[in-house]
């Protein structure tokens, strides 16, 4: 029989102890002071077709209690766990919407520059024929 001095939850089973084969393992669960809700402290396992057992700790009514009234706080768990993830979504939107901004600059950067270089080609001003002093002749 398995005692519980604190809340934590221990593992419990049915086995069968051999001299010569193996040890057998027929089911095997975890026992919480939680677990034992009723009034008396009576928890009862039922394994459909299997097991249909009661047990009592009269010590884990009280424990169980207490662990009802910590549980009472996972609503704040839960909000935090919702301000987690919707600080991460905005992070997440905010990278994105940054990272497009930055490949429309470097386009439009890109694009400038083809056009100066395009324009270039075609200005009227031939540096050649300045050297050569054909400018003028022609």
């Amino acid at each position: 029989m398995a005692e519980f001095s604190s809340k934590k939850c221990k593992r419990c089973g049915f086995f069968e102890k051999d001299l010569i084969f193996p040890d057998d393992k027929f089911d095997e669960w975890e026992f919480c002071p939680s677990d034992f809700t009723a009034d008396d402290g009576r928890y009862t396992l039922v394994k459909e077709g299997e097991l249909n057992v009661t047990f009592s700790c009269s010590t884990c009514v009280d424990m169980g209690k207490d662990n009802a009234a910590s549980g009472s706080d996972t609503k704040g768990n839960g909000l935090s766990v919702g301000i987690v993830i919707l600080i991460s979504s905005a992070v997440t939107i905010i990278v994105i919407v940054a990272f497009i901004g930055g490949y429309k600059y470097w386009q439009k950067k890109k694009r400038q520059n083809e056009q100066a270089r395009f324009l270039k080609l075609f200005e009227d001003h031939d540096d050649i024929e300045d050297e050569l002093g054909l400018r003028d002749v022609i």
